[in-house]
């Protein structure tokens, strides 16, 4: 059985908490949307980290490599996943961009994010041209295919997440 002394204390703090709550909303919610926003960038950090440690056992699971081939193509798949890194912050750039004006999207802005995504997309597909023909100097043309299918639907598993996020320009 709880005890009187407990109840009145929780009642104490119960009754300060709403009371903060409903002197000082202001404050509250952007003490609470700073401590949100520390945790969103904390939870996003370990997102990639374990999206990238899940990727790279994916592609070890399904490629066999042998002791000579291994060091050759995990420094060089290191190498990828940097470059595409830079690529995901560019992205996301792009997606504070249109969240910032989806609201209220003229057609030079529109015109000018559309551009601005499909070059990143060209240029993120060149870069994976141009490490997939770095990648065949080490796996036969099986392996290598193989490979290609892997980081194109890891690729596709990713754009659709992301995806997800971007919300529609506001019809006229």
């Amino acid at each position: 059985m709880i005890s009187r002394q407990v109840l009145y204390k929780t009642a104490r703090v119960f009754s300060f908490t709403a009371l903060v709550w409903l002197l000082n909303p202001l404050q509250v919610s952007a003490a609470l949307a700073a401590t949100s926003d520390a945790r969103q960038a904390d939870k996003q950090r370990l997102d990639y980290q374990a999206i990238e440690e899940a990727r790279r056992t994916n592609v070890a699971r399904n490629i066999h490599l042998s002791k000579t081939e291994s060091s050759r193509f995990w420094a060089l798949y290191d190498d990828y996943r940097t470059a595409t890194s830079t690529f995901d912050a560019r992205r996301t750039e792009l997606l504070m961009r249109l969240s910032k004006q989806v609201d209220d999207l003229s057609d030079g802005e529109g015109r000018l994010l559309m551009k601005d995504a499909l070059t990143l997309e060209k240029e993120r597909q060149e870069e994976k041209q141009r490490y997939l023909e770095l990648v065949a100097e080490i796996l036969s043309g099986d392996r290598l295919f193989r490979y290609y299918q892997i980081e194109t639907k890891l690729d596709a598993q990713a754009r659709a997440s992301w995806t997800r996020l971007i919300p529609l320009a506001v019809a006229p």
